[in-house]
């Protein structure tokens, strides 16, 4: 199985998410340098889905199968508390990359 399929698998049958986008972010406070690289995905539901977000990140997490990341309690004081209220952040220990998942609701 090749990581990119294993990531789409993720999204179709941990999530009942409409889409997923995702884009390399910029740089974020608090962190050296120019701080990791951020890849930012939004999962997109519709109005009265469960987002789900603890099971997709148990999975990403997962000791067998998931990445060697943890959740960073780091929020980029840039946004607004309140448009953060969904979003997950996971890095690595060496602080290197960041995933940045985004919960959100259109109707």
């Amino acid at each position: 199985m090749q990581a990119d399929s294993y990531g789409i698998g993720l999204f179709h049958t941990l999530t009942a998410a409409d889409a997923v986008t995702g884009y390399k972010g910029l740089g974020i406070k608090g962190y050296d340098g120019s701080g990791p690289v951020r890849w930012c995905l939004d999962i997109i539901h519709r109005s009265g889905v469960r987002y789900q977000k603890q099971e997709l990140v148990s999975a990403l997490m997962d000791p067998e199968f998931g990445l060697p990341v943890a959740r960073s309690g780091h929020l980029d004081a840039s946004y607004p508390p309140e448009t953060m209220e969904n979003w997950v952040r996971l890095d690595d220990e060496g602080r290197t990359g960041l995933i940045e998942l985004r919960f959100t609701t259109r109707n």
